[in-house]
């Protein structure tokens, strides 16, 4: 009998009238939906997405693929990856616009969809690979890195891919065969030292060899001599960085900084139980599932000896406790242990279908009403609490709720005629409906950066025109890297201090430049012979955290009170900056 996961006969059982096919281009079209649903539209590029983003656009621009720069400013704590990837995306479209920026997280969402589905499928069977995608497509973690610039969800792919490849060689494989895997997974861990240095090999490789250890497993050491794969892998880790070092020696320092300084405190302490809550709130909404596969799947490991359940336990474990141990930690580094969740979970839906089809599952008639009425309950308390407290996303969350109501009122009214089926589409359709809504009308009417946005944007095209500006803003999640760069377009370049902003001023002589409001009196009292001229300023909106930002004019005094400059300036015009290399 073929999946199927649309309809059922009214006693419960599976019909054989829904093919496979249906079903999975159900599922399809709800990966695409959350995929790119709003991607450009939902919110304006955040301060790490900018961080990605300008690098990217100028490395088209500029035509110069090693050295990043952000506002002109060699940019090179990061590898090139997320640059490329970027930059690319720019030329595909040609534009940088939010979708743009952020479609290779898309593609990296629905490739991690595909995987899990594919991996589901070889190890518990075609019901599980329908669970995989279902959960891999709605999970929290997922959407959130699925729709941001960042290289995380890429990152997790690759990750990922390689565990596959690794998990899933057979013993008997032939030498040819086992070559040309191993030369896909050790070009995989090139490209993720591309993207965030040996975060990606030691994510794939710890849990590895302590399986290989367990299991004295000593032969399969003898996969790395593969000359192939490690060339690609050593041109991975050498090429790059030896074209960017004879530009910026001093990157050697910087990236000593970004990973030993992360490995041993340099750059901050964060408690070693941080990953615990972060992992449950990862698996939402599917935390119950993984729980309920965790005792199986813990006794097939330990107990019984399944090589798949202990493949999935050491690398749950060992990537947590590795990341653990690092005094650094930010939720984003537990990517690569996330689709261990998936698979748990997958595991979970598959052996509720087949309850479903020996006809064995039974629910208290109780609970369907219990259930429904707390979710009721549950909606209205969000839709006051936080209509209260931001007026301006009431009409969004009433259509988010209502869509979210209607949705439960239909899931009990399926489960009274044991519906079962279509009970579980309605479910995910209402989920999809109001997180759609939410895209659409709440986070963007969320966006603190939105007003600064605009104005940067609206400078540029009524203002600034084709002039060169500079940006002195320290304020924000990260000083110095302000998302007005990206918005307010070439050209465009930054100083980092007061001090290097008055160099600008005195090499041009007169300077466009924005700044925070608030620092213009300082500004005053430490260069007074500098002219002021307030152009152009931000609104300030009410609650705002975000600093106003103002466009001034810049003129230094000293130049204007030179005979020799007066006559051969032209004071209507604004110097092009030298080029910081």
């Amino acid at each position: 009998m073929p999946m199927s996961l649309v309809s059922a006969t009214p006693d419960g059982r599976i019909s054989t009238r829904t093919s496979t096919l249906v079903a999975w281009s159900l599922v399809v079209a709800i990966a695409l939906t959350v995929a790119v649903s709003s991607l450009g539209s939902y919110q304006t590029l955040g301060t790490h997405e900018v961080v990605a983003a300008e690098p990217a656009r100028a490395m088209l621009h500029s035509g110069d693929w090693i050295v990043p720069r952000y506002g002109d400013v060699p940019r090179i704590r990061k590898p090139p990856l997320v640059y490329w990837l970027v930059a690319s995306s720019g030329w595909l479209f040609g534009e940088f616009s939010e979708f743009a920026v952020r479609f290779h997280s898309a593609i990296a969402f629905l490739g991690m969809v595909a995987l899990m589905s594919l991996w589901a499928a070889r190890w518990y069977g075609r019901e599980a690979a329908f669970g995989a995608a279902i959960v891999q497509t709605t999970s929290f973690w997922a959407i959130f890195y699925g729709r941001h610039v960042e290289i995380d969800m890429v990152m997790c792919l690759l990750t990922t891919a390689a565990m596959f490849l690794i998990a899933t060689q057979p013993a008997d494989e032939p030498a040819s065969r086992a070559r040309w895997r191993w030369i896909g997974i050790l070009t995989l861990i090139g490209l993720t030292w591309l993207a965030k240095f040996h975060y990606g090999t030691t994510m794939v490789f710890g849990p590895v060899f302590v399986l290989w250890a367990l299991q004295r497993q000593w032969r399969k050491w003898l996969n790395f001599v593969n000359p192939i794969g490690l060339l690609i892998l050593i041109a991975c880790l050498v090429i790059w960085p030896w074209l960017l070092l004879r530009e910026c020696p001093e990157a050697l320092d910087r990236w000593r900084f970004e990973t030993v300084g992360r490995a041993t405190g340099e750059i901050g302490y964060v408690a070693w139980w941080f990953y615990g809550p972060q992992l449950l709130l990862f698996s939402l909404p599917w935390l119950g599932h993984v729980l309920f596969a965790v005792p199986p799947s813990w006794r097939r490991a330990w107990r019984y000896g399944d090589e798949r359940e202990r493949f999935l336990w050491i690398w749950l474990v060992a990537d947590v406790v590795v990341i653990s141990l690092s005094p650094n930690k930010h939720a984003n580094y537990l990517l690569a242990a996330m689709p261990v969740t998936t698979l748990l979970a997958s595991q979970s839906f598959a052996r509720g279908l087949a309850r479903f089809h020996r006809d064995a599952l039974r629910i208290p008639k109780l609970v369907p009403h219990v259930v429904a009425l707390t979710v009721v309950v549950i909606g209205v308390a969000i839709n006051w609490l936080v209509t209260a407290k931001s007026p301006a996303i009431q009409a969004g969350i009433l259509g988010a709720t209502g869509v979210g109501l209607c949705g439960v009122i239909l899931i009990w009214w399926c489960w009274q005629r044991k519906w079962w089926s279509a009970a579980g589409w309605t479910a995910l359709a209402s989920a999809l409906g109001a997180l759609l809504v939410v895209l659409s009308v709440v986070t963007p009417e969320l966006d603190r950066h939105r007003i600064t946005v605009e104005f940067a944007q609206q400078l540029r095209q009524e203002v600034l025109r084709d002039q060169p500006v500079c940006v002195y803003v320290r304020k924000g999640t990260l000083p110095g890297f302000h998302p007005s760069i990206f918005y307010l377009d070439e050209p465009v370049y930054q100083v980092s201090t007061l001090a290097e902003l008055l160099q600008e001023v005195k090499r041009s002589g007169d300077l466009l430049a924005v700044v925070e409001r608030e620092s213009l009196p300082r500004f005053r009292t430490v260069a007074p012979f500098v002219d002021l001229q307030e152009i152009a300023r931000m609104t300030q909106m009410v609650g705002s955290r975000e600093a106003p930002l103002v466009c001034v004019r810049l003129t230094d005094r000293r130049e204007i009170d030179r005979p020799t400059a007066t006559a051969t300036k032209d004071s209507s015009t604004v110097a092009e900056p030298t080029k910081r290399r």
